[in-house]
C-alpha cells in the first residue's frame, strides 16, 4: 500500500497569513473565514490520545498501586474502572455504527450524505489525514493539501490572491521586489564567498602567480573587482564581504 505524506496542521502560518492580508486590506479578524483554525477541528478529540500536562509515569504507578490494593484488599475498584473503560469505548462505537446505519438507512438521500461525510471525516482524522483538509483563501473551496504549508487548491487562485492585494497596494508589491532583491543578493555573496573558499582549499598546490589568477577569474565571473575578492580571502568575514559587496 502507497503510503501518503502527512501534512501538519497549521492554524499559526494560516493565521499569520490572514492577519497579513487584514492589514493590508484593512479588514478586521471577523471579515475572514476562520482565522488561524483549521477546516475541521480535532482538538477535543486529540485530547483522547494526548496525555493531560498533569500526567506522568510516577502517576501511574500511583494508580497500579491503587488497583492493587484493591486486588489485595478484595473490593471491586478493578472492575469498576475496567467497567466504565468498556463504556467509552463502546459509547465510541455506538456513535460510529450509528452514523454507518444512519448512511445506510436514511431515506433522505441528503442526510445520508451528511452521515457518510461525517463519518469520513472521522475516519481521516483517525488515520491522520484530516490536517490535509484544507479551505482555498481564494475561492474556499475545499481541497486535499499535498504540502503543509499548501493554503490555496490550485496555482491559479494563488495568483489572483496575491494578484489583488498588489492592485490594492502597490506598496505591497514594491516591498516584495526589494525582498527579493536583497535574496538574490545574498545569494550571490553566498557564492562567491564559496568560490573563494574552493580557490584557497586547492591553493597549497599553486604558486602566487596561479592563486592570483584564480582570484581574477572569480572577480570576473561574479562582476566585483579584484579589491573585493582579494578581502574576502584575506578575512572569509561575511560582515565585511557583504560591506565590500554593498559598495560595488
Amino acid at each position: 500500500m502507497k503510503k501518503h505524506k502527512k501534512i501538519q496542521s497549521r492554524p499559526k502560518q494560516r493565521r499569520k497569513l490572514e492577519a497579513k492580508l487584514c492589514s493590508l486590506m484593512k479588514l478586521t479578524g471577523e471579515d475572514l473565514l476562520g482565522i488561524g483554525d483549521d477546516e475541521f477541528p480535532a482538538d477535543g478529540l486529540s485530547l483522547m490520545l494526548k496525555p493531560d500536562p498533569a500526567y506522568s509515569r510516577e502517576g501511574l504507578r500511583r494508580a497500579i498501586r491503587w488497583l492493587n490494593a484493591g486486588v489485595k484488599g478484595g473490593d471491586m475498584r478493578d472492575n469498576d474502572v475496567g467497567g466504565e473503560w468498556s463504556e467509552f469505548q463502546e459509547y465510541i462505537r455506538e456513535w460510529r455504527e450509528n452514523l454507518r446505519m444512519e448512511m445506510r438507512n436514511a431515506t433522505d438521500r441528503y442526510a445520508r450524505r451528511v452521515a457518510e461525510t461525517l463519518l469520513t471525516v472521522a475516519n481521516a482524522w483517525a488515520a491522520g489525514d484530516l490536517p490535509a483538509v484544507r479551505r482555498c483563501m481564494r475561492c474556499l473551496e475545499f481541497f486535499l493539501a499535498k504540502r503543509s504549508t499548501q493554503q490555496f487548491c490550485k496555482g491559479a487562485c494563488r495568483s489572483e490572491f496575491y494578484h489583488e492585494i498588489e492592485t490594492l497596494h502597490p506598496e505591497y508589491k514594491k516591498r516584495k521586489a526589494n525582498e527579493a532583491m536583497r535574496r538574490r543578493k545574498q545569494a550571490k555573496e553566498r557564492e562567491l564567498r564559496q568560490n573563494v573558499r574552493t580557490i584557497l582549499s586547492i591553493s597549497g598546490n599553486m604558486d602566487k602567480s596561479q592563486l592570483d589568477a584564480e582570484l581574477r577569474a572569480a572577480a570576473r565571473k561574479h562582476k566585483v573587482t579584484l579589491t573585493v575578492v582579494k578581502e574576502i580571502e584575506r578575512s572569509l568575514s561575511p560582515a565585511k564581504d557583504a560591506s565590500l559587496l554593498a559598495r560595488e
